[in-house]
C-alpha cells in the first residue's frame, strides 16, 4: 500500500472533525503572512487549495474545543534533562489504565490525544517536560517532517484507539500549574530552581494578542525572566516557549529578540534583577537549588548558540563610489551632460537613467556570446524633492533632438499589462531595431497599489508581464488569444525601464514575495546618497556631440543592413568579451555563488545574487555598445567597471532591505516611524502628521520601544522666541556605519578613503 501524501493525510484528519492548517515544510511554524491556527479548518476545498500551493507543507492541528481534542506533549531531551515519558508514568501511577492515541514526534517526544470540548482547558505547563495543548494552541500531526528530518508517526492510531475523555484529575480545578511529579500534589517540591519557578509563573500570565497590548504583554514576560535572576539563555528559552504557545500570532524571531533585549534593559534600569527571588509570593517561597543555579547547561540551549542580546547597529549605505559614476563611452558623456544641466545634481540617478536609455538604443542590435541583450530595468531611489525628475526630462530632450521619441520612448504610466504589451508590440514590429524605454515616476506607489488585496486583476499582472518581457529579450513572446482580433506575437522585445520612487514608497510597497519571486532581482536599484543636493542655476548646454553621433551611427548601421537585404534576419551582432573581460566576469560569478550560499536563510536575498552576473554582462555590453565603431569588444576595463557597479548595487540593496523591510505589522510600523523621523529631528506633532492613519496607542508603543532599544532619543529644543516653552523633539541615534560593498579588490576599483 502506497504511503499517503500530506494532502491526503490533511483531508483524512479533517474528516474526523480536526481543524488543520499548513505549516512550513520541515518546520513547526506557520507560513509567514498567515494567521496560524486561527486559519485552521475542516473545509476540504480550502485544504486542497493550501496543499496545491505547497504540497510539502507540514500539517498543524488547532487544539481545543473547535477540534474536540487536547494534547499532552511529552518532551524528551537528554541534553536538557527532560524525560516527559518518565514524568508521565509517575503522574498516572495508581490511576485507571486508558489507552489513548499516541504519536511519536520528530524530536523524539510523544503526543497523547484526549477528547475535550472544554474551552477552559488552555495551553499550560504541567512540568518541566510536559505541556498541555488546548484552546489557543496547536501541534504538528503525523506525516509531517521535523526540522531534523525525522517523521512524526502514529504509535496508537485514532482509528483503532479513539481518544479518551480528558481526565478530571489532570484538570486540577482548571489550573494545571503546580503539577510536578504527581497529580495529587499542587505544591511545588523542594529543589525546584529559579528557571522552573519562572516558567510556571509565566504560564499564569495572560496571552499576548496582536493589537490588544501584545507588545506590552510580551515585554512583561521578557522582564519577568530577569526579575527571576535568569541567564540570557534561560530567558530566551522561556520567552520562546511563551511566544509559541501564548502569542497570537507568534512574533517573528527578529521581533522577539528585540523584546528580549528590551526586557533585559528595562529590568537593569529598574535595578530589580533577581528581585522575584526575594519577594514573598507563592513562587518566590519555593526553595532554590544552589547547585543548579551555578550552571546554564543542565537543560538549556548553550548561550553561544543565541545571538548577543545587545541590539545591532542599523545598516547605513555608504557614499556611492565616485569612480563608478564616470563610465566610459557615450554612457558616461550622457551622465556628465545630465549632471551639468541639473538644478539639483543627482549623479547616481543620472547613471541609472543613462544605462536604461542606451540599453533601449542598442535594442536588438547587439548581444553577448551567451545571447544576453541590453534590456535593463533600472530603479532610482531618492527622497522627495531631491531632483529625481531631471534626468527623465533630459532623456526626452535628447530623443527629440535625435528624432527618435516615437521609436524609443514608451508611456510614462502603466495602466495595465495589456497596455504594456501593446506598446512593446508597436516598438518591436517597426522597421527599426531600437528597444523601448519606459520612464516611470513613483513606481513605488504603483507597487503598493499592485500588492494591495484590492488591486484589480489587470494591475496585479503588471509585475508578471514585466518579468516575462525581461526574460524574453532573445526569443518570441506569444501573445494572448482573443476571439475578435489576431494574436500579436512579439519577436525579441528589448524592454528597458527607468523608474523613480522615494524610499518609503518603495519599501512600503515591497513584499517578501517581490524579492523571492525574482521581480526585484531583475532590477538594478540605484539608491541616491544625497537626499538634499546643493541647488544652483545651470546653463542650458548644447547636446553632447558624441551622444548624438552614437545614436546616428547605429541608425546608419541599421540602414546598411536593410540595404544589404538583412532585414528579415534582424540578427543581433554577437559582441565578444576579451580575455581580461571574461576573467573579471568569471571571478564575479564565483564571488556571487559564495554570497548566494551565505544568503540562503529564508529571506530571499540569495535571489538578488543569482541575477548579479547577468546584470554585469548586460551593463558591460551596454557600455561597450556606446562607442560608435563597427568592430568592438567588451574590454577588461569595461568589464571590471560593470562588475564593481553591480556588486555595489546588490550589496547596497540588501543592506537597505535589511534596514527597511519588516516581518510583522508592528515591525512595519517601527520602520514607518523611523523613516518619518529621517536623519534630522522632528517634533511629535510633525511625526503624527507624517504617520497619519496610525493609531495613537500604536505610535506611542513604537516610540517607547525605539527609546528603550536606543534607536531614538527625546530632547528639548528652544525656539528663537525665548518667551515660548522649549519644544520636545525626536531624533535617531546614529550608529556605526556598516560597509556593505564587496570587499574583494577585484570589485572595488581605486576606492577613495572616507577621509
Amino acid at each position: 500500500m502506497s504511503e499517503k501524501s500530506l494532502l491526503e493525510l490533511a483531508l483524512e484528519y479533517a474528516s474526523w472533525g480536526w481543524r488543520v492548517f499548513p505549516l512550513l515544510p520541515k518546520d513547526k511554524r506557520p507560513f509567514p503572512g498567515s494567521h496560524g491556527f486561527e486559519d485552521a479548518t475542516t473545509d476540504p476545498a480550502q485544504i486542497k487549495s493550501w496543499w496545491a500551493k505547497n504540497p510539502q507543507a507540514n500539517i498543524g492541528l488547532a487544539t481545543g474545543p473547535g477540534s474536540g481534542v487536547v494534547v499532552v506533549d511529552l518532551d524528551i531531551n537528554s541534553e536538557k534533562s527532560k524525560d516527559g515519558a518518565a514524568e508521565w508514568q509517575a503522574m498516572v501511577a495508581g490511576k485507571p489504565d486508558k489507552i489513548v492515541p499516541c504519536a511519536k514526534t520528530g524530536g523524539g517526544g510523544y503526543h497523547l490525544f484526549f477528547k475535550s470540548d472544554d474551552p477552559a482547558i488552555r495551553n499550560r505547563v504541567i512540568s518541566k517536560s510536559i505541556d498541555l495543548r488546548g484552546e489557543g494552541g496547536y501541534v504538528v500531526l503525523p506525516g509531517s517532517i521535523h526540522p531534523n528530518g525525522s517523521k512524526y508517526e502514529w504509535i496508537e492510531h485514532p482509528e483503532t484507539c479513539a481518544p479518551a475523555p480528558f481526565p478530571d484529575w489532570l484538570k486540577a480545578g482548571g489550573n494545571l500549574v503546580g503539577l510536578v511529579d504527581t497529580a495529587a500534589s499542587a505544591k511545588p517540591q523542594a529543589g525546584i530552581d529559579a528557571y522552573e519557578r519562572c516558567r510556571r509563573y509565566v504560564a499564569t500570565l495572560p496571552p499576548a494578542i496582536s493589537g490588544c497590548g501584545g507588545h506590552s504583554a510580551t515585554l512583561r514576560v521578557a522582564g519577568e525572566c530577569y526579575r527571576f535572576g535568569l541567564t540570557d539563555s534561560q530567558a530566551w528559552d522561556i520567552l520562546s516557549h511563551y511566544n509559541a504557545t501564548q502569542c497570537q500570532p507568534p512574533w517573528s524571531e527578529k521581533d522577539l529578540r528585540r523584546k528580549w533585549r528590551e526586557g533585559k534593559k528595562l529590568v537593569d534600569r529598574e535595578g530589580k534583577f533577581g528581585k522575584r527571588l526575594e519577594e514573598g509570593d507563592s513562587y518566590a517561597d519555593w526553595p532554590i537549588s544552589e547547585t543548579k543555579l551555578a550552571t546554564d547547561e543542565h537543560r538549556l540551549t548553550r548561550i553561544e548558540e543565541i545571538a548577543d542580546p545587545e541590539p545591532p547597529a542599523p545598516a547605513k549605505i555608504d557614499k556611492f563610489p565616485a569612480n563608478l559614476l564616470e563610465p566610459c563611452g557615450a554612457v558616461g558623456s550622457l551622465v556628465k551632460w545630465i549632471n551639468a544641466t541639473a538644478y539639483k545634481p543627482q549623479p547616481v540617478l543620472a547613471l541609472a537613467n543613462s544605462l536604461a536609455f542606451w540599453g533601449a538604443i542598442l535594442g536588438q542590435r547587439v548581444r553577448t556570446p551567451s545571447d544576453l541583450r541590453t534590456n535593463l530595468f533600472c530603479l532610482g531611489v531618492g527622497e522627495s524633492g531631491c531632483g529625481k525628475d531631471h534626468s527623465r526630462k533630459q532623456i526626452k530632450r535628447i530623443c527629440d533632438a535625435a528624432g527618435i521619441t516615437g521609436e524609443v520612448l514608451g508611456g510614462e504610466e502603466l495602466a495595465s499589462d495589456s497596455a504594456i504589451m501593446a506598446s512593446v508590440y508597436r516598438s518591436a514590429s517597426g522597421a527599426g531595431l531600437n528597444g523601448i524605454l519606459f520612464q516611470l515616476d513613483e513606481i513605488g506607489q504603483t507597487l503598493s497599489i499592485i500588492n494591495s488585496k484590492y488591486a484589480a486583476a489587470h494591475m496585479q499582472s503588471i509585475p508578471i508581464t514585466l518579468m516575462k518581457l525581461f526574460s524574453s529579450a532573445n526569443t518570441t513572446v506569444i501573445g494572448k488569444e482573443f476571439a475578435q482580433r489576431e494574436r500579436q506575437d512579439i519577436r525579441e522585445p528589448c524592454v528597458c525601464l527607468y523608474g523613480t520612487t522615494v524610499p518609503d514608497r518603495l519599501f512600503g510597497g515591497l513584499s517578501k514575495y517581490d524579492i523571492s519571486n525574482g521581480f526585484l532581482g531583475r532590477m538594478l536599484v540605484f539608491i541616491s546618497d544625497d537626499p538634499d543636493p546643493a541647488e544652483g542655476e545651470k546653463p542650458m548646454l548644447d547636446f553632447p556631440d558624441d551622444v548624438l553621433d552614437t545614436i546616428k551611427f547605429w541608425r546608419e548601421v541599421e540602414r546598411e543592413r536593410q540595404h544589404a537585404g538583412n532585414l528579415a534576419g534582424r540578427a543581433a551582432k554577437a559582441i565578444a568579451f576579451d580575455k581580461e573581460a571574461q576573467e573579471a566576469i568569471d571571478n564575479f560569478v564565483a564571488y556571487c555563488a559564495k554570497e548566494k550560499a551565505a544568503a540562503r536563510d529564508g529571506s530571499g536575498m540569495d535571489v538578488l545574487w543569482s541575477r548579479a552576473p547577468e546584470h554585469a554582462r548586460k551593463v558591460a555590453l551596454t557600455v561597450a555598445g556606446s562607442f560608435p565603431t563597427k568592430e568592438f569588444c567588451v574590454s577588461g576595463e569595461i568589464s571590471r567597471w560593470s562588475v564593481a557597479l553591480v556588486a555595489h548595487l546588490t550589496g547596497s540593496l540588501i543592506a537597505a532591505i535589511s534596514e527597511n523591510m519588516a516581518d510583522s505589522d508592528f515591525e512595519r510600523q517601527i520602520q514607518r516611524v523611523l523613516r518619518a523621523i529621517g536623519r534630522s529631528s522632528i517634533t511629535r506633532t510633525q511625526l503624527s502628521r507624517k504617520t497619519r492613519g496610525m493609531l495613537p496607542r500604536t505610535r506611542a508603543e513604537v516610540i517607547r520601544e525605539l527609546i528603550e532599544t536606543d534607536q531614538i532619543e527625546l530632547f528639548e529644543k528652544q525656539s528663537s522666541d525665548l518667551s515660548k516653552r522649549p519644544t520636545q523633539h525626536i531624533r535617531r541615534i546614529d550608529k556605526t556605519t556598516i560597509n556593505v560593498r564587496a570587499s574583494n579588490g577585484r570589485f572595488i576599483l581605486n576606492q577613495p578613503s572616507d577621509n
